[in-house]
């Protein structure tokens, strides 16, 4: 499997069913997350100046949540919650964690005593992968019920040459991140068996800032694009209406609710 096949293939076909009654009993599945990515930045949601061919296609074959609404606008509550089904003011973290909060000697697990669904499928036989950024504490160390582990330490950082820790092992592949992210989930796919079900998660690190790296490959379709596709600036006022041919411009404060 190459990495420009990776996504659009599971747009076709979400939940990837291997051979034999069990695995079609218990399906296979591979589920993405994206990092401070609002509703209108989606061409599935009316914004025709982003090119989202693949979560496009994603959205049309399966559901869209229109209604639904983070319980925090940063990353490490809302992955909390996600993983555990608790709230905020439930699971304890209530806003982002620091890298020191989430990586080395003074982190910590913040999951203890909170039973994530991840755990309940390691029990009932799936081999779980995680690729991309945890940023839950320990971020260096496969938990919650995942076998296969190749994270960012700290949930943040540059995109490119970014620093992995793979099963253990600190590393830089090279290049960049939300590619080598990808490589490690099409490790973990290529590894697995027939018969034995498997849940991967690919919490990949964009959109989230920094701004510094992107592919020319990448950055190329958006050569004459009508807003900033690229900023330079760590704030970017108004950015949440950046997009001006969505059909419904998002009132302020609403893109992180959707």
């Amino acid at each position: 499997m190459q990495r420009r096949s990776f996504l659009p293939a599971l747009a076709a076909a979400p939940f990837l069913v291997r051979g034999g009654r069990a695995a079609a009993r218990r399906p296979n599945v591979v589920m993405f997350m994206t990092d401070d990515h609002g509703a209108w930045a989606m061409g599935a949601y009316g914004c025709r100046d982003l090119r989202t061919p693949n979560l496009d296609k994603l959205a049309e074959g399966g559901a869209r949540f229109t209604r639904a609404f983070a319980c925090t606008p940063v990353c490490s509550p809302s992955r909390m919650s996600w993983l555990t089904g608790r709230l905020p003011s439930v699971h304890g973290v209530q806003d982002w964690l620091r890298p020191v909060d989430s990586f080395g000697e003074r982190s910590r697990f913040w999951l203890r005593g909170h039973p994530t669904y991840s755990e309940v499928l390691a029990a009932n036989g799936y081999r779980l992968g995680m690729t991309g950024k945890w940023h839950m504490g320990h971020d260096d160390t496969p938990q919650a019920g995942f076998s296969f582990w190749a994270t960012i330490p700290g949930g943040g950082g540059p995109y490119r040459d970014a620093e992995f820790v793979r099963n253990g092992e600190r590393l830089r592949p090279g290049g960049f991140k939300t590619d080598r992210t990808a490589d490690f989930a099409i490790e973990f796919l290529e590894k697995q068996k027939p018969g034995t079900p498997f849940y991967l998660l690919v919490p990949f690190n964009a959109p989230h800032t920094p701004f510094d790296f992107q592919p020319e490959e990448d950055r190329r379709p958006y050569a004459e694009a009508s807003f900033a596709a690229f900023p330079t600036s760590s704030r970017i006022p108004g950015r949440t209406a950046a997009c001006a041919s969505t059909t419904e411009t998002p009132r302020a404060g609403e893109a992180t609710r959707r």
